[in-house]
């Protein structure tokens, strides 16, 4: 079993962190950085507690400097701990971009590396229908302390999808809530942004 609390907070929803001249750069870096993506594709995945190789297929890209700025933002790390009581630091240099664009794009389900204890994801673009679970985001907020292979076993159950706007995003405790991405249909198209955090105790 995890060593997790009963009471934590899974996730913390926020609208419109960056203003909007901010976010069309923000939402225009990736795809400038789109024909130096890399494509994965994991069909044997391997479970892990923390990290593991998780199925998945979809393309992803290093930040550029506009993505890279807002990680080093004191002002967005002041915001987000004032908003949710938590202090946190970046856990790296840089974050990723992630492109759900091809049919059956996804990845399965997981808790994020020992370095990444929250992550900050924000929709940049989706042509989801706000009414279908495709190719969003799921978390099993209901089974913070049950062991992967557990819920492997019975993943139907104890998960909630998380349907992001554009400009919307998510502080997710990814190293204790199991989560993945659902996939994706042709011609629907979700890019996120995705930045590490640690927590400071």
């Amino acid at each position: 079993m995890m060593d997790t609390t009963a009471d934590i907070q899974p996730y913390f929803l926020f609208d419109n962190l960056f203003d909007d001249a901010l976010f069309h750069r923000f939402a225009q870096e990736p795809i400038q950085l789109y024909g130096q993506a890399r494509h994965h594709v994991v069909t044997e995945g391997a479970i892990a507690e923390r990290g593991g190789t998780p199925k998945r297929k979809f393309r992803s890209v290093g930040g550029g400097p506009v993505q890279n700025a807002i990680y080093a933002s004191k002002n967005l790390l002041s915001h987000i701990s004032d908003q949710t009581g938590m202090q946190i630091a970046p856990s790296g240099q840089r974050g990723t971009y992630t492109f759900y664009a091809e049919e059956n794009d996804y990845l399965d389900i997981h808790r994020d590396v020992d370095q990444c204890d929250l992550t900050l994801i924000t929709c940049l673009h989706s042509t989801i229908p706000q009414n279908s679970a495709n190719g969003l985001l799921y978390l099993y907020s209901e089974r913070l302390n049950e062991n992967l292979s557990s819920i492997y076993k019975d993943r139907y159950w104890g998960y909630r999808s998380i349907y992001l706007k554009p400009g919307q995003s998510i502080l997710l405790q990814g190293g204790i809530v199991p989560h993945g991405v659902n996939p994706i249909k042709a011609n629907h198209l979700r890019i996120i942004s995705a930045l590490c955090f640690k927590r400071i105790f």
